[in-house]
């Protein structure tokens, strides 16, 4: 999947929730969602906990400015991609393997 696909994920930083823009996020953190949405390739400690839905983990994992911003990402993600995605550990590991097979399909002619 290539950013030109209209299927590509793209993190819009216009998007707000409580006020809260994902402006306010940082850009690593925002390439991070995409490549784990459209490549599968596991984000961080605190994204991962996020994804999964492990909130007390996510709140342990964050840092200074991502502790506020959790309610953020955590609507980001129910809004804007598939429930396939993200919601639980089993479903992560689903989704890495779903884009893992994508990718080698690509390889073979």
């Amino acid at each position: 999947m290539t950013i030109d696909d209209p299927l590509y994920v793209k993190v819009d930083p216009t998007f707000i929730f409580c006020g809260k823009s994902m402006r306010a996020t940082s850009p690593v953190m925002r390439a991070a969602m995409e490549l784990y949405v459209n490549e599968g390739i596991p984000p961080g400690s605190f994204l991962t906990a996020v994804i999964c839905k492990e909130l007390e983990m996510a709140i342990q994992r964050a840092d200074s400015n991502n502790m506020w911003l959790i309610p953020l990402y955590y609507a980001w993600f129910h809004n804007e991609v598939t429930a396939e995605c993200w919601g639980s550990s089993e479903k992560m590991r689903a989704w890495v393997n779903k884009k893992h097979a994508e990718r080698e399909a690509k390889k073979c002619p």
